[in-house]
């Protein structure tokens, strides 16, 4: 499904932030204009491509777009071509004035209490409503403090107590979230290595090559190596450090398994824990998006469930392998270790490990890459 949602200029922050987010959250992918539009050759060329990409068609309503020769020559387009029209209001306005073909519409109403009417939106265009809210990176809660730092890729890090902190360690900031897809894109596109197919499943992709489909832009990226999130981590200090966003002595990098459990340990597994779910066809990932569902108390999203997460360290584990003749064998073989469970993990297994304090750690051959893996940078100032 693939919706064209037509707009005003000034509407554009309210679109991307209310309805395209939570579409996207849902499955929904969408064609919207982030740039204003001057001159009808223009408008030819990028909307009118748009409008006949899309299977649905959706208007924002407000005052502005109302005033919008865009938005009505857009509207006009839709009802010409007998598209199915989808009127979002959210600011009082005239449905008319779009067109009179507008009267008699079921509209959806933003205006009061956007969150329930994306979920009837989300019903309506067959998406998948959430189980739980979503945030937005731009609120309150991840206001820029000395406590909370904004990098390069728009991540927001959060000062841990130092407590948690090594001794030979002056601060550690904490990503909020898992890297996203849209993160990792910036360390492709600059050399690094893409996303590998499903070792198992070789249909279950999210990348293709080094591109990912828009609607999995902030879901965390998933099957990349131990190693290519540590690659990930000196890319980015290097990056930082030539912008002089980083001073020589902080670095991005990977905890500990120790210092991961330290920052979760006051942790309960919330009810919005993404867990025991199956890759869906057409769904690409079957994760939530990074800032889905309540923070832990120190302002960390999903440290449980949507993905494992790689820490720095290694082990020797034994693990039952087929041998030459056939049969199995058990060997110890040299394993990365990630923890948090996955999307993949049952609730039963985390609870237990949570109960534990070992909160879901696991030693994989290699470093491979997880179909429910993924990773959490962590800014360190020594």
């Amino acid at each position: 499904m693939r919706v064209f949602i037509s707009h005003s200029t000034e509407d554009r922050q309210f679109v991307e932030r209310q309805i395209v987010r939570r579409l996207h959250h849902g499955g929904i992918e969408t064609w919207y204009s982030r740039d204003s539009i001057e001159g009808a050759t223009r408008w030819e060329r990028e909307i009118l491509n748009g409008l006949r990409s899309c299977e649905q068609f959706l208007v924002v309503m407000s005052p502005r777009s109302a005033r919008s020769p865009w938005v009505k020559r857009e509207v006009d387009w839709a009802f010409a071509k007998n598209r199915p029209v989808i009127p979002v209001i959210i600011e009082d306005c005239d449905p008319e004035e779009f067109h009179f073909g507008m009267a008699g519409i079921q509209f959806f109403d933003f205006r009061h209490d956007a969150e329930a009417a994306a979920q009837r939106l989300l019903r309506a265009l067959g998406g998948t409503p959430s189980r739980g809210p979503l945030r937005d990176p731009a609120s309150p809660l991840f206001k820029s403090t000395p406590a909370v730092r904004r990098n390069s890729l728009g991540m927001t890090l959060l000062e841990v107590p130092a407590a948690l902190c090594p001794p030979s360690t002056l601060s550690v900031h904490v990503a909020a979230t898992c890297v996203t897809n849209r993160a990792y894109a910036a360390f492709v596109a600059d050399g690094g290595r893409a996303p590998r197919p499903n070792p198992k499943n070789k249909d279950h992709v999210t990348w293709t090559g080094e591109h990912y489909p828009p609607v999995m832009a902030e879901h965390p990226v998933i099957l990349v190596k131990q190693e290519d999130a540590m690659a990930f981590c000196r890319w980015l200090t290097e990056k930082e450090r030539r912008e002089s966003a980083l001073s020589d002595n902080e670095e991005y990098t990977l905890p500990s398994i120790e210092q991961w459990q330290a920052v979760a340990r006051n942790s309960p597994i919330p009810a919005t824990a993404i867990l025991e779910r199956a890759w869906l066809p057409g769904r690409w990932q079957p994760t939530e998006p990074v800032t889905f569902g309540e923070p832990s108390p120190l302002g960390l999203f999903n440290l449980f469930g949507n993905v494992f997460e790689w820490c720095h360290d290694t082990d020797k584990r034994k693990f039952r392998v087929s041998s030459a003749d056939g049969k199995s064998e058990v060997k110890l073989l040299s394993c990365a270790l990630a923890i948090g469970g996955g999307w993949a993990s049952t609730a039963h297994w985390l609870r237990q490990e949570v109960d534990k304090q070992t909160f879901g750690a696991i030693g994989c051959p290699g470093g491979w890459p997880m179909q429910d893996g993924g990773f959490r940078v962590w800014l360190v100032r020594k």
